[in-house]
């Protein structure tokens, strides 16, 4: 399956995930013996800054560019999209946000 085809895939999932939220805090250790904190850098630069936004999945490859699976929610209704072959980071938030803008006038 190619990146593209993985990152539709996602965004299918996305869909049917919606509103069944699985968040944990912390992670067990390797012998299930207290806690591992971690800390990631989010790459999402949609959190934050466009109202609504649920955020799903960045990634980026040679071969695709820079992708985003995306969700926001606005007014009760929900636009799920995938942003594939974005030329750098800020492209592919730029690309996000015009297709939110898109789905909700529709």
């Amino acid at each position: 399956m190619s990146r593209a085809g993985l990152a539709a895939d996602r965004a299918c999932c996305a869909g049917l995930l919606q509103g069944n939220v699985l968040i944990r805090g912390t992670n067990p250790g390797f012998h299930g013996t207290g806690y591992r904190y971690m800390s990631w850098t989010n790459t999402n630069k949609l959190l934050g800054s466009y109202a609504g936004t649920m955020g799903i999945k960045t990634g980026s490859g040679p071969a695709v560019g820079y992708c985003l699976v995306l969700a926001a929610v606005r007014g009760g209704k929900t636009v799920i999209g995938t942003v594939v072959a974005s030329s750098s980071e800020s492209t592919r938030t730029a690309d996000a946000e015009k297709l939110l803008d898109y789905g909700f006038k529709k």
